[in-house]
């Protein structure tokens, strides 16, 4: 039977997909993936692949932090038809770890178990060449999709191997992922037509405003993704990372040094008082 997985490093995808359509890579806090139509968009090229042979399933590979469950994005992810959502760790940089190799297994044991006659990958790591060699050697063919301008985000030993490339140009990116610019100011709540609920107590002399913080990364977001950041809140009593992460990192640059225990506390409960009131 013709099948055809597809490999996608959400890592790859994000960095050089920013770059492209923004002219800069961005950081996954300011950058929206529309889940549908990035399937949508992938599943398109694999079927240009060989046009014969049916869709087995996605897997796209992330990271996570150490202790951290799965990102909103990501849990929509793995709900999503025809997805297999494979997540490796984040360091403490924001590096991935561990998601080539999870690629190099699920390609290997795909062409060992005869699973696939081609392989579309979505990556740029040239760590997955002796995945795709072995691959080929169970007589599977592999193609790689990647990001425009490929020749200078995908290692060329890579390039060496494939059998055929296939590029997303700036509007295919477009369709699927939005990129937009931090916040140059606070702005005033989300929540202002609704009753103000009572902020935690924050020291007169607290060195920042965390409160202003807390409200410069909310508008990043749109009513959708805050609304989806409010339904994780109330069903894992947990910040998503993607407010918590950006608030403290923020907090952490504006004050020069790590925030205190207390610190975090404040800003945490001010974010959980904004979504509670959303």
């Amino acid at each position: 039977m013709l099948q055809t997985a597809v490999f996608v490093d959400a890592g790859y995808l994000f960095a050089a997909g920013s770059a492209l359509i923004s002219g800069q890579r961005k950081p996954r806090t300011e950058c929206r993936l529309d889940i549908e139509k990035a399937i949508e968009s992938i599943s398109k090229f694999s079927g240009a692949v060989e046009p014969n042979a049916r869709l087995l399933r996605i897997y796209w590979y992330d990271g996570i932090r150490p202790y951290n469950g799965p990102s909103t994005e990501q849990a929509a992810l793995g709900k999503a038809h025809n997805v297999k959502l494979r997540l490796g760790m984040l360091n403490s940089q924001g590096q991935q770890k561990g998601v080539d190799s999870l690629i190099v297994t699920d390609l290997i044991d795909l062409a060992r178990n005869k699973a696939i006659s081609d392989a579309l990958i979505l990556a740029g790591d040239e760590d997955l060449r002796v995945g795709v060699q072995v691959a080929q050697s169970y007589g599977v063919r592999v193609h790689l999709l990647g990001v425009a301008p490929t020749r200078g985000n995908v290692s060329p030993h890579l390039m060496q191997e494939i059998d055929s490339l296939a590029e997303l140009s700036a509007d295919h990116v477009k369709a699927f992922l939005t990129c937009a610019a931090a916040a140059a100011a606070p702005v005033p709540p989300l929540a202002a037509a609704k009753p103000v609920l009572e902020q935690p107590k924050v020291p007169d002399d607290a060195p920042i405003d965390m409160s202003a913080v807390v409200d410069s990364v909310f508008v990043r977001f749109d009513a959708e993704q805050v609304e989806a950041f409010r339904a994780h809140l109330a069903t894992s009593n947990s910040l998503p990372r993607e407010v918590d992460a950006p608030m403290l990192a923020q907090a952490r640059d504006e004050l020069g040094r790590d925030l205190t225990v207390d610190e975090k506390r404040t800003a945490r409960a001010i974010a959980r008082k904004k979504l509670e009131a959303h």
